[in-house]
């Protein structure tokens, strides 16, 4: 018996998946019968029913139907319901101003703003103090805002220029080396941000767990902060045009977790699974949910009728649109209710869904010509059965059965390929337009996935978040200004994130870590002190090793062969013994080594200077002290001084502060002393002598 086969099919499905599945939590296990049956077969228990009767192709009308309807045929007039009037809350289309221009990385951070991020920041911080806390054995220096950005850059290259490993990335002095993500940031630094990668704070996490297996316990507690965060930006930016489309998303993951399902009919069979509302017309994401289990819905109707439910706000919508969706969706009880809230919908259907007829008068059968339509309305619901290569059963409350539409199909006779034409319901050939942009949807999120193997389960989602933004941000990007490939985006993104085009300003501003290298070896720090400026001011990780390399690359080397003492002696005796000047080429590079003396003794040199200049010009009746002539002796010398204060303020910061006994204050160079406190190479100062220190370190910073 055809009924007896597919409870066989059925119960295979949910043992295959008792070896997918594996958790600890015991409320979890009666949900699983259910939930095996939907991510298998997609069948929703709640609407689907199989009767021994159903067999074959013909399945007879339900025992409980109140009146019996027949098929009808083409040729038959059937009129569509009256047409809801289509009145979006808001203007459709992107929320943005169409004059302004919108780069790639102001459209993303639409989606992940500075606030998300920094929450972002605040989590993966506290979880890396946890880590540590716990003996994790890596160097760990809080992430800040714009690192995080430039990591979700590195992501992104990544999704672009595919390589076999994270390593490989940052593999040196090989052919297929590629030199980019080492200079954004270090590989050890990459990898101990992903490690910690964390969306909500460790603490609460730790009280949710303690609430497993009770109903105050939120299994996405993890994902929900920018979960939220992600879908309200979908919708506040954008308003979807009047066709919507319900499909379903699977994220491919392979952690050990209740929430993973198994999908036989998908192609990534694997993950967590999501329902998915798209505007139809581009494929944008407009909402979307991640399933946890069959207690997400509060409702009785059944995860198919609650899913699309929960998709669709009126409030935030408006009334007036047409919704697709696929045979697991589709209900009579959905399409009506639907139709209620002044909701259009379209979708294929199961023959043996509940209310769905049944009747075998003048239905279709194995042997109806291609092209032949039957057809059966009960108030604004039309039934349409279409005979093409095998039947196809839709469903509608927006068309009419009938108006005429054409299909072009290619047809075998006689040895020879031809192209005929059958005629073709009109809910046919909306939901084909319709549906099929949903694809482009998913292909959009697969071209440049982010996604990749970690290993926590929140971060596969986190991954999928970058997706969505990333693409909704290209559509929003196409929409309003339309001059740029999906590749472009994703390129200029990349570059915007990671800081390689920023605005002329801001690259003569900051130093790239080459020249940062080159200006603190020039200052004659340490090896160890750099390292630390690296760190502490510029967020740049180095090790030891790699610093070295980076100098040595550079041609920047300590000289170690000196002048020899005999050629140093004969010079001072030659010039001891007569008048002239020393003409010595030393091989070694004088230091940088001044006494307080020596620095006050310039200082006052060029104040002196100024101090003559305008004394000079009073006498000659140039200044005569008003306002007017401050202001013009501003305009001309104000870049003058302010130079000289920067020399100032450059020569005391990197001079050396000689060890004097019975001295206050310590020595070492000022700049290294006030950013490095830790490497003072001497015990902390007292109290009475730590203001004088803080005032004689802290100049011009």
């Amino acid at each position: 018996m055809a009924l007896h086969a597919r409870e066989q099919d059925l119960q295979m499905t949910t043992d295959s998946e008792e070896e997918f599945t594996f958790s600890s939590e015991s409320e979890d296990d009666e949900d699983l019968d259910d939930e095996e049956l939907h991510f298998e077969e997609r069948f929703d228990p709640a609407q689907d029913t199989f009767s021994e009767e159903c067999e074959n192709d013909q399945i007879p009308v339900a025992k409980r139907a109140k009146k019996t309807l027949s098929w009808r045929e083409e040729t038959d007039v059937d009129v569509a319901p009256k047409p809801r009037r289509f009145l979006p809350a808001r203007e459709p289309g992107p929320q943005l101003s169409l004059a302004d221009s919108h780069s790639p990385v102001s459209l993303f951070k639409l989606f992940f703003s500075e606030s998300a991020v920094s929450n972002l920041c605040h989590n993966t911080n506290a979880q890396a103090a946890r880590a540590l806390a716990k003996g994790r054995k890596y160097g760990w220096t809080d992430v800040s805002v714009g690192e995080l950005y430039r990591y979700i850059g590195l992501v992104f290259y990544m999704a672009m220029v595919k390589m076999s490993s994270i390593a490989d990335y940052w593999r040196q002095d090989s052919l297929f080396s590629v030199p980019f993500p080492a200079t954004v940031m270090p590989r050890d630094r990459y990898r101990t941000i992903s490690w910690n990668l964390h969306m909500s704070h460790p603490d609460a996490d730790t009280e949710n767990d303690k609430k497993s297996g009770t109903a105050e316990h939120d299994r996405l507690f993890r994902v929900k902060p920018l979960m939220d965060t992600i879908r309200l930006a979908c919708k506040a930016f954008y308003h979807p045009r009047r066709n919507l489309a319900v499909k379903e998303r699977l994220v491919a993951c392979r952690a050990n977790t209740v929430m993973r399902r198994f999908m036989k009919a998908k192609p990534t069979k694997l993950g967590f699974k999501c329902f998915v509302l798209t505007d139809s017309s581009n494929g944008y994401t407009v909402d979307l949910s991640v399933y946890t289990g069959n207690d997400i819905f509060p409702t009785d109707h059944g995860l198919s009728y609650d899913a699309v439910m929960s998709l669709l706000d009126k409030k935030v919508l408006g009334s007036g649109y047409h919704v697709y969706m696929d045979d697991f969706y589709t209900s009579p009880k959905l399409l009506t209710d639907l139709f209620a809230m002044k909701f259009g919908a379209c979708g294929t259907y199961r023959d043996y869904r509940k209310d769905f007829p049944r009747s075998s008068s003048n239905s279709l059968t194995k042997k109806s010509s291609r092209g032949s339509i039957r057809w059966i309305r009960d108030g604004p619901l039309v039934c349409v059965k279409w005979m093409d290569k095998q039947v196809v059963s839709v469903c509608s409350t927006i068309h009419a059965a009938f108006t005429g539409d054409r299909v072009q199909r290619k047809v075998k006779a006689q040895d020879t390929w031809r192209t005929k034409t059958f005629a073709c319901p009109a809910p046919v050939t909306a939901y084909n337009q319709h549906m099929t942009s949903v694809d482009p949807s998913d292909q959009l999120l697969q071209y440049y996935t982010a996604q990749h193997k970690t290993m926590k389960w929140y971060r596969k989602v986190f991954l999928h978040f970058l997706d969505v933004a990333a693409t909704n941000a290209f559509i929003l990007h196409k929409e309003l200004h339309g001059n740029m490939t999906h590749k472009e985006f994703m390129e200029e993104l990349i570059e915007e994130l990671c800081g390689v085009s920023e605005s002329p300003e801001t690259v003569s501003a900051e130093l790239t870590e080459a020249d940062l290298i080159h200006k603190y070896f020039s200052e004659g720090h340490t090896y160890e002190v750099i390292l630390d400026f690296l760190a502490t001011k510029h967020n740049i990780f180095l090790s030891l090793s790699t610093l070295k390399r980076r100098l040595r690359n550079a041609g920047l080397t300590r000289r170690t062969e000196y002048t020899p003492i005999d050629t140093v002696n004969a010079a001072i005796t030659h010039e001891l013994t007569g008048a002239g000047w020393i003409h010595l080429e030393f091989n070694f590079a004088i230091g940088t080594d001044l006494s307080e003396e020596d620095t006050l003794q310039q200082d006052q040199t060029k104040t002196q200077f100024w101090i003559e200049l305008f004394s000079d010009l009073r006498e000659r009746h140039l200044f005569n002290g008003s306002h007017e002539h401050k202001c013009l002796l501003r305009y001309v010398f104000l870049s003058i001084l302010q130079k000289n204060f920067d020399e100032y303020r450059q020569l005391w910061n990197n001079h050396t502060i000689r060890p004097v006994r019975q001295s206050r204050c310590h020595s070492g160079k000022p700049e290294a002393m006030y950013h490095l406190p830790h490497r003072r190479n001497f015990l902390q100062p007292s109290p009475k002598h730590e203001d004088v220190f803080q005032r004689r370190t802290s100049l011009f910073f």
